[in-house]
């Protein structure tokens, strides 16, 4: 997920690439992602890239519920302006002033690397807890069986000890308390 923009940092402001995104398998820090395919679209703009796309991926992740790996399907957009770090012409770094704080950058020797914006995105886009399947049973706390595979005849009710005197306040059915 490198590119060589030398030549593009060399072209008029305007000019357009176009880039066909396939890779098998990217690990990102902590994200792992097993196929990843799209588009992305580079334009020069007056003071670096400007990077636009769409990328769908595969993510391997783990269910929250009964601790089962799959790969789950993400859809991310980018939509960054990178910087280069050195002045084309005359090989100096650029003044800080030019680049905000946080963007991203051009390497030195003008290899723009989409990863880190890709990572960002991706996890932005990233569910709080994943699951496997909406309806995942997950892993009884008591006996640790999965409720997707087998039955677990453990006591599904237990009460917080600390709770019982008020279910002696509730009115008792035919069927129990």
């Amino acid at each position: 997920m490198e590119y060589n923009v030398a030549q593009m940092l060399q072209e008029p402001m305007g000019s357009v690439r176009q880039y066909q995104v396939q890779e098998t398998s990217i690990t990102l820090d902590e994200v792992e992602v097993n196929r990843l395919e799209g588009w992305l679209k580079f334009t020069r703009t007056d003071i670096g890239i400007w990077v636009k796309g769409r990328l769908k991926a595969e993510i391997s992740a783990q269910c929250s519920r009964c601790l089962r790996d799959f790969n789950s399907p993400l859809n991310t957009e980018i939509d960054e302006e990178f910087y280069p770090a050195v002045e084309l012409k005359t090989e100096t770094a650029l003044a800080e002033s030019v680049m905000e704080e946080e963007s991203f950058k051009i390497s030195p020797t003008n290899v723009l690397d989409i990863r880190e914006a890709f990572r960002q995105n991706i996890v932005s886009r990233m569910p709080m807890k994943f699951l496997c399947k909406q309806d995942c049973a997950g892993i009884c706390p008591d006996c640790g069986v999965d409720r997707n595979e087998a039955e677990c005849h453990c006591d599904i009710r237990t009460v917080d000890p600390r709770w019982e005197r008020l279910l002696e306040l509730l009115p008792s059915t035919g069927e129990g308390s």
